[in-house]
C-alpha cells in the first residue's frame, strides 16, 4: 500500500513537472517510510529520462509535507462550517439523499428535487467551499437584486408609452431565460441556507462551535481554561 501511494504521489509531481522538497516525521515512522517510497519512485522516473524538472530550469518549487494525523486531534473537535460540509452534515437523510436536495417550489408549492454538483449549477461550484454565513449573504443579496430588477421590469411594462417600454426592456428581455435559470438556482441555495440555519439554531451549534474553538486553543476570551471547566461544559452539551 505504501508503494502504491508513493507511486501515485510521484506520478502526480511528474505531471506537475516539479521535483518536490520533502518534509516528514522521523525516518522510522510511517510518514518516513512513505517519504522514502516517493523519493524512490521519483528516482526511477528520473533514471528512465522522464523527469521534466531536469529538462528545464525553473524558479518554481513545491513542498510535500507528510504528517501523521493520529497526533493531530484538533480537527476531531471542530465542526466544519463551510457550505458543502455543513449541508451534508446537517441535512443528509432529512432533505438530502445521494446529492439530491428535496425542496418546496415557492412558485407553485410543489415538491421538487435538485441535483447538487451538476455542471450547470455554477453557484454550487462557487459556494461549496465558502463559509455558510458568507454563502447566505451572497445568495440573499443577489436574490434581492434580481427581485428589484423584476419589479422595475414590471413597472416599465405598465408605462403609457410603447416606445419607452421597448427601449427600456429590450436588453433585459434578451437574456430572460438565462436569468430565470439563475434565479431558480438562487432560490434552491436560499432554501438550503435557511434549512441549515434552522438546524444550527435547533442544535445550538453556534455555542458548540465556540466551545470547540476553546478546546482547540486552550483559551477562552484570552484566558486559559481549566480542565474542570472544560469537563463541566462538555457534559452540558452531551446531555
Amino acid at each position: 500500500e505504501l508503494r502504491q501511494t508513493g507511486c501515485r504521489l510521484a506520478t502526480f509531481f511528474t505531471a506537475l513537472g516539479q521535483e518536490p522538497r520533502l518534509l516528514c516525521a522521523a525516518q522510522n515512522s510511517l510518514c518516513g517510510r512513505l517519504g522514502r517510497e516517493v523519493c524512490t519512485r521519483l528516482e526511477e522516473i528520473e533514471a528512465r529520462g522522464a523527469a521534466p524538472w531536469r529538462a528545464r530550469a525553473s524558479e518554481e518549487s513545491c513542498l510535500l509535507l507528510i504528517v501523521d494525523r493520529s497526533v493531530d486531534w484538533v480537527p476531531l473537535l471542530m465542526h466544519d462550517l463551510h457550505y458543502e460540509a455543513l449541508l451534508f452534515d446537517l441535512l443528509e437523510g432529512a432533505n438530502l439523499a445521494e446529492s439530491r436536495f428535496t425542496f418546496e417550489d415557492r412558485t407553485d408549492g410543489s415538491t421538487r428535487q435538485a441535483v447538487l454538483g451538476e455542471e450547470s449549477d455554477s453557484l454550487w461550484n462557487r459556494y461549496r467551499h465558502m463559509a455558510v454565513y458568507t454563502v447566505n449573504d451572497l445568495v440573499a443579496n443577489e436574490v434581492q437584486v434580481w427581485s428589484q430588477k423584476d419589479e422595475t421590469l414590471r413597472a416599465v411594462r405598465s408605462g403609457s408609452s410603447t416606445s419607452q417600454m421597448v427601449s427600456s426592456t429590450l436588453s433585459a428581455l434578451q437574456s430572460v431565460p438565462e436569468h430565470k435559470d439563475r434565479f431558480k438556482k438562487l432560490q434552491i441555495h436560499l432554501e438550503i441556507c435557511e434549512r441549515c440555519f434552522r438546524a444550527i439554531k435547533a442544535q445550538k451549534l453556534v455555542d458548540v462551535a465556540a466551545f470547540e474553538q476553546d478546546l482547540a486553543t486552550g483559551t477562552s476570551e484570552g484566558a486559559s481554561i481549566s480542565q474542570r471547566a472544560v469537563d463541566r461544559q462538555l457534559l452540558q452539551y452531551l446531555q
